[in-house]
């Protein structure tokens, strides 16, 4: 006899933590994605979601359409090489950190008062 999880396999639900794993992106754009119905999921609770993987990859496959896949499917050609140089213009004042030291202290110091004496 066969076990009946082998005859009639049930869907796996990821929570959503798992499921932007599976996906490559952030919790919270999943969610982002569920609140907008761009994929489908079902709540457990009020706290709780639950997506299937196959059926939000086949809804994610499907909004992009055929020209996505298409443009996918080509290697992308590398961006031109950027060239290092000199910014023109006026250069920037000094920043504050890189003036000599104060005789009285670095800046923000507070003199600590102490309590009188009786």
């Amino acid at each position: 006899m066969t076990p009946p999880s082998s005859t009639n396999p049930t869907p796996t639900w990821l929570s959503t933590r798992a499921m932007a794993a599976v996906l490559g992106v952030s919790p919270a754009a999943l969610r982002a994605l569920a609140h907008e119905g761009r994929v489908p999921f079902i709540r457990v609770s009020p706290r709780s979601t639950r997506f299937s993987p196959e059926a939000v990859i086949a809804a994610l496959q499907a909004e992009r359409g055929p020209q996505a896949a298409l443009a996918s499917s080509a290697p992308a050609a590398p961006p031109p090489p950027v060239e290092m140089t000199e910014p023109a213009g006026p250069t920037l004042p000094p920043s504050p950190w890189e003036s000599p030291p104060s005789p009285w202290g670095p800046p923000g110091r507070r003199l600590r008062r102490t309590p009188p004496r009786s």
